[in-house]
């Protein structure tokens, strides 16, 4: 029915993501639901692929990436990207 969404479309998106090798989106989906998978410590994805890309004469000054202290999204970061920074001198 429109606007529903039926169990094996449910389904299939944890078999795409788990097909991808993306099982962190279940585990965090899991443990959300007081059902944490049964993986010992640092066997969660623990990875960051957030960049900041420049082309041309400039050069960094200082950059910050921030780090979480548990699994995300959370209820304080309802995101699983961090902001990255950077300064760079334009001479």
């Amino acid at each position: 029915a429109e606007g529903h969404l039926t169990l094996e479309a449910f389904l299939s998106v944890y078999r795409a993501e788990l097909n991808q090798g993306k099982v962190w989106g279940v585990a965090h989906d899991l443990a959300a639901l007081g059902r944490p998978p049964p993986l010992g410590p640092g066997q969660l994805f623990r990875a960051r692929f957030d960049r900041l890309y420049l082309a041309g004469p400039s050069q960094p000054l200082t950059g910050h990436t921030p780090r979480a202290d548990r699994a995300l999204p959370h209820e304080l970061h309802p995101s699983d990207h961090l902001p990255v920074t950077a300064l760079f001198d334009w001479r």
